[in-house]
């Protein structure tokens, strides 16, 4: 990534996933990068898409490309931590992440390496 490392995705929640537990990650995110969710959407039909951008989280442009890969890489151990958490309670994370030109990756399936991969790119 680049100097102004930038990471933009699509969280979309299936609407049978438990509430409580969608907050509690929206929770968990909201500490490491902007959330924002489109406000049209249809309850207990559609996906409750969110949007997840991190700069680095709070870098900018006078941050370094180090730092900025750092915050990145603790925003991607902390949703793995999330859906570890998730399980113990034997709850599936009904979650997809979904990005513009790369295919979809399903946290109810992916391996940890593969969340690291798909969100380092």
């Amino acid at each position: 990534m680049s100097m102004n490392q930038v990471t933009s995705f699509k969280l979309a929640i299936s609407p049978s996933f438990p509430t409580y537990e969608r907050e509690m990650l929206l929770a968990v995110l909201k500490n490491e990068a902007t959330i924002k969710t489109p406000e049209e959407r249809v309850f207990s039909i559609d996906d409750y898409i969110v949007i997840v951008t991190a700069v680095g989280a709070t870098i900018g442009a006078i941050g370094t490309a180090a730092k900025a890969t750092k915050e990145i890489g603790e925003l991607i151990e902390k949703i793995i931590e999330w859906r570890k958490r998730l399980r113990k309670k034997a709850i599936e994370p009904e979650i997809k992440l979904e990005r513009s030109g790369q295919d979809s990756l399903d946290l109810r399936t992916a391996t940890d390496e593969e969340i690291r991969r798909w969100l380092s790119l």
